[in-house]
């Protein structure tokens, strides 16, 4: 690494604390850097090990003890973290030891919230909100039938619905909200007792895949430590229902049982719905974890269409439908919690705007569009006083060959689906920025690929640029980090402590042959996972059957429930006028 930096060139971190399953922590820190061929390069700084309390003081610590080490304390430019308190209290402790060496380093502008991790709070408000969050840490292998009564009748509101005499009493006193809610979390355990029915037994697991004559697959089940299964988990169930419904009428001695799981077609609409509202934030997910490109200057995209997606779906939903004020409840709530953290950029924002400016293919683009148009002059004095404080013109540069642009990848292909490209501006260089800024935009791909290219025209930016583009937005690294730490702590090596895990990961990491080995691992554990996630072919299967469209919603859902009082339910619902689009 010290051997690719170039004069002051920065670098920037991605930070994350891990507990093994023997119940150590450690920290992991990867460091970001472009190379001087413009390629995007990490680097693991550490694998430390923790003791005591993980305050932001002690985290600090350890990191400029390895910034220190590596001698690039002057370096620093950007910390990617999750949004745990601590972590700000770490930057700013950080802050403060760096400037006891006589290092300048601004916390404020240095800090970058990790994008997946947000996604991930404002995904928990939302399947809060609906009350279909799992409670169950990993796959549950046992299937009680017993499970089944317990369900239909763990709402008390409902429990005595399956009495013909009490049914019209029992909506009539019912809010319309309440109804909704209960609906909501009874279809989410439904789908999920038919999962774990079908997993718990080889002879069911047998039984549902060969009701299925292509590409036969199992219902993933979903736990509370990753939110995407969830919609893994009624994704797959959606695709499948046709066989879940045709298992459900079969399953032999179980069959009184299981027919009260069937799923009603309006039933289905809400898994539907519920799909279609949390699939972009997975889509956002997957490209952040799969991407190994620089995103940073996508930041505000990836905002702007998650906001877009949440307005949409608020507006879908008609407030008097039963379920619909539930579903703009946990809408609003996922809103506000995105608006927590996309407040922050106005003051933590500075890098994002660098960033955008510094994509060749955008400048000020997205600036131009009629959202933006109020910031246009805020960011371009932002990006000129910030290029004037730190990137003094520098004699002499030389011109880089041509080298064949990388392939897009899909979080790159993400963005510029949701970007509008405008017409370019006409050259009119007067400096170095305004040169830039002014001549026209380059082919959207890789920002790196562009600025192979332009170097030599633009040398002090092409600094700013090789700085700005070091900034990871998520800590995807450092999961890969900790994905090969978990299987150096297996269940037979419960017995290792924190420093002989510490010196294997360092060979490990650090010998050539061992990280292809465990790149191997790493693809066959993906693969022995695969059944379970969705594939691309069924996302497209998804994609072509319009899911990703919001569906209108009819809520007779508990008469579909119960058919005896379907009738009688429906009649309510038409007398009382409370329950409609």
């Amino acid at each position: 690494m010290q051997k690719a930096l170039v004069g002051d060139q920065k670098i920037s971190l991605a930070v994350d604390v891990w507990s093994s399953p023997n119940h150590y922590a450690f920290l992991g820190a990867i460091a970001y850097m472009i190379t001087p061929e413009w390629e995007l390069k990490s680097f693991v700084l550490g694998f430390e090990p923790l003791s005591g309390r993980h305050t932001g003081n002690n985290l600090a610590t350890i990191i400029l003890k390895l910034l220190e080490y590596y001698n690039i304390k002057d370096r620093l430019l950007a910390i990617t973290t999750d949004n745990a308190s601590n972590n700000g209290t770490m930057r700013t402790e950080l802050q403060d030891q760096l400037k006891e060496l006589s290092v300048e380093w601004e916390s404020q502008v240095g800090t970058i919230p990790c994008m997946a991790h947000v996604i991930q709070l404002v995904v928990g408000e939302l399947v809060k909100c609906l009350s279909v969050t799992p409670t169950n840490d990993k796959v549950n292998e046992v299937f009680n039938e017993d499970d089944i009564d317990a369900m239909l009748n763990s709402d008390n509101r409902l429990s005595d619905m399956n009495t013909h005499c009490n049914v019209i009493k029992k909506v009539r006193d019912l809010k319309v909200t309440q109804i909704g809610n209960t609906l909501i979390i009874f279809i989410a355990k439904q789908i999920r007792l038919i999962a774990i029915a079908i997993f718990a037994s080889p002879q069911r697991t047998e039984s549902f895949l060969e009701l299925q004559p292509e590409n036969p697959r199992v219902i993933k089940q979903d736990c509370k430590t990753r939110w995407s299964s969830t919609v893994d988990m009624l994704s797959r169930a959606y695709l499948l229902r046709k066989y879940i419904d045709e298992w459900l009428r079969s399953e032999g001695n179980y069959r009184k049982k299981f027919l009260k799981l069937r799923v009603s077609k309006l039933e289905w609409n809400h898994v539907q719905y519920m799909i279609t509202l949390l699939q972009p934030f997975k889509q956002w997910t997957n490209a952040l974890s799969k991407t190994k490109s620089v995103v940073i200057h996508q930041a505000w995209i990836v905002y702007n269409q998650l906001y877009d997606h949440l307005d949409d779906a608020f507006d879908k939903f008609n407030s008097s439908h039963a379920s619909g004020e539930i579903y703009r409840s946990a809408i609003d709530a996922a809103r506000k919690k995105l608006s927590t953290y996309y407040s922050k950029t106005t003051t933590e924002g500075l890098l994002y705007n660098l960033a955008c400016i510094l994509d060749p293919s955008n400048k000020l683009t997205l600036y131009k569009t009629s959202d933006w148009k109020d910031y246009q002059t805020k960011y371009t004095t932002e990006f000129n006083n910030y290029f004037k404080k730190y990137y003094k013109p520098q004699v002499g540069s030389s011109n880089q060959l041509a080298i064949a642009p990388a392939p897009i990848d899909d979080f790159t292909k993400l963005a510029l689906q949701y970007r509008n490209q405008s017409a370019a501006i006409p050259t009119n260089p007067f400096s170095e920025v305004k040169g830039y800024i002014t001549s026209p935009v380059l082919q959207p791909r890789n920002p790196l690929d562009n600025w192979r290219q332009i170097q030599a025209e633009y040398p002090n930016l092409a600094r700013m640029a090789r700085d700005v583009y070091s900034v990871s937005l998520a800590e995807t690294e450092a999961e890969r980090l900790f994905s090969i730490a978990r299987r150096v702590c297996r269940w037979d090596r419960a017995s290792l402590d924190p420093h002989t895990i510490q010196m294997i990961m360092v060979v490990k990491l650090f010998n050539p042959e061992l990280v292809v080995e465990e790149a191997k691992e790493e693809q066959e554990e993906v693969e022995r996972e695969a059944n379970g996630k969705l594939q691309d072919i069924e996302v497209e299967e998804l994609r072509t059957s319009n899911l990703f469209k919001f569906p209108t919603l009819v809520d007779d859902s508990v008469a579909a429930r119960f058919p005896e009082l379907r009738r009688n339910f429906t009649t309510v619902l038409n007398e009382s006028n409370e329950f409609g689009v």
